[in-house]
């Protein structure tokens, strides 16, 4: 028997009994005809939140503008447009933000070295990485640590 798969509105134009005897019948729903599962995004909030969602899954692996707009299937200029509009700062702003993120817990909860949390979260060089950590934090990477470690040992007693 074979399978055949059709549009839900597609399966009322067809006698129901004709399909269900001739074919396997899968039927995928439609915006039309179930509104409440799909997505009440616009197209161009659709794109923003793939872009976060891709960056946020993907922040360790070397990324240009270029690949996340073929990722989410747009240009790389419209991409930089609507995510600057919305988000207020720009794809690689934010891919920089969600590393330091990611950096900050590591230093926080591992004993890796400053240099393998760097390449770790997507760092092409520790030296760049410790320029932007301190940029954004404030401290050295390395200072960070010990303050964190300070902090939690005060907590603990």
């Amino acid at each position: 028997m074979d399978s055949k798969l059709i549009n839900c509105c597609f399966r009322r134009i067809v006698r129901k009994n004709f399909c269900l005897i001739k074919f396997k019948v899968r039927v995928t729903l439609c915006k039309r005809c179930r509104p409440d599962l799909f997505s009440n995004l616009n197209p161009r909030e659709q794109i923003i939140k793939k872009t976060t969602d891709f960056l946020i899954n993907n922040y360790s692996c070397e990324l240009s503008l270029e690949d996340i707009a073929k990722r989410v299937y747009a240009s790389p200029f419209y991409l930089q447009r609507i995510f600057k509009e919305e988000m207020k700062m720009s794809p690689a702003q934010f891919l920089t933000t969600k590393r330091m993120e990611a950096a900050k817990e590591l230093i926080m909860h591992t004993s890796l070295s400053i240099t393998a949390i760097a390449y770790e979260v997507g760092f092409k060089s520790s030296s760049h990485f410790s320029t932007l950590f301190r940029k954004s934090v404030g401290l050295s990477p390395s200072d960070y640590r010990l303050v964190q470690k300070q902090q939690s040992s005060s907590v603990q007693y």
